[in-house]
């Protein structure tokens, strides 16, 4: 019989809080070594196994936050070659 335990993590950025229901069994083995994320739950989406990794880590990034962090850091990008152009 398969036991769900519901894992939380908190995001650093925003402070939200996103949850997912795992197999007990499995989360045990996983936090013990006993594989990769992805291969002991293939089953979850991408954010789903960020959720875990969070939890275990206390370094969360929720999706939304994730995907502003990226725009930021492209636009950083973008400014950093407009500044080296101007220089040139």
């Amino acid at each position: 019989m398969m036991t769900i335990k519901t894992v939380f993590a908190q995001c650093i950025t925003c402070n939200s809080v996103e949850s997912v229901d795992v197999d007990a069994g499995v989360l045990h083995d996983w936090r013990h070594g006993g594989g990769l994320v992805q291969d002991l739950f293939p089953a979850l989406t991408s954010p789903e196994r960020e959720v875990l990794i969070g939890n275990r880590s206390d370094m969360h990034t929720c999706a939304e936050c994730w995907d502003q962090l990226r725009v930021d850091e492209q636009e950083a990008d973008i400014y950093m070659e407009e500044e080296n152009h101007e220089v040139e």
